[in-house]
């Protein structure tokens, strides 16, 4: 904040006065760099890297003979305040849940201590995105750019219908999926790209991107998310209400 004009910081100091960015999981007002008030963060599971394969994210590797994505970092398992936390930005209409965590995105990238051109989201349908009324995954995306610093675009595009994820065994949902993305090339040539989205559970989303990203020229590609599903933990995604059917398994 030092190095910003001094006009741009009196409009963010008006703009946190009237807008105050608020904790993720309890709604407390914060500090626009703090991603969660000190009475939530003890009580996160974060995910332990040192644990987790370093490519595609998960306790027990998933990444096929060819692996597509060079890290993946999760920030917390899917349970408790965390899987609260991404319900509400997804199912509830609460937006604003994107600033704070995407926040704890960005930690997770610096942690990983690889350097990225680009950040960008997981794309939805058309038609999932009017009913939602945003795509997620692109607000986590933009409020963790911001804090890094690196620009983002919407450089993948879903270019077909797919079936619910959950509905499916490994081998269907990878078929499923297979050739559901296309990547721009003139956004995405040459430069090491990060795709963000909500959860990881299978993996099967992010290796479909990032080879879609890689098809168009991507120099190479990684991957965050804010929770990751492992055995043990809080289960799968799935829709808060009769309303969200079939949430797609990641």
């Amino acid at each position: 904040m030092k190095n910003k004009p001094l006009l741009s910081r009196f409009l963010e100091r008006v703009k946190d006065a009237f807008f105050p960015v608020r904790c993720p999981f309890c709604g407390q007002p914060l500090l626009r760099e703090e991603s969660c008030c000190s009475d939530c963060r003890p009580r996160l599971a974060a995910v332990d890297a040192s644990k987790t394969c370093p490519r595609c994210g998960k306790q027990s590797c998933v990444c096929g003979p060819v692996p597509a994505l060079e890290m993946t970092r999760c920030c917390f398992y899917y349970e408790g305040l965390a899987q609260e936390a991404v319900r509400s930005l997804k199912f509830r209409h609460r937006p604003g849940a994107a600033l704070g965590l995407g926040g704890f995105m960005a930690e997770a990238v610096r942690e990983g201590g690889r350097t990225w051109d680009l950040a960008v989201p997981i794309p939805m349908t058309a038609k999932k995105r009017r009913r939602r009324g945003y795509n997620q995954a692109e607000l986590l995306c933009r409020s963790m750019a911001e804090r890094l610093g690196m620009p983002a675009a919407s450089a993948l595009k879903k270019i077909r219908e797919t079936k619910a994820q959950h509905t499916l065994d490994a081998r269907e949902r990878a078929h499923n999926l297979a050739g559901a993305y296309a990547a721009d090339p003139k956004l995405v040539e040459g430069r090491r790209v990060l795709i963000c989205d909500d959860v990881l559970t299978t993996g099967a989303t992010l290796r479909e991107a990032a080879a879609a990203l890689l098809r168009s020229g991507a120099l190479e590609v990684g991957a965050v998310t804010v929770c990751c599903v492992e055995r043990g933990y809080a289960g799968e995604p799935a829709a808060e209400n009769a309303g969200n059917p079939g949430e797609n398994r990641r």
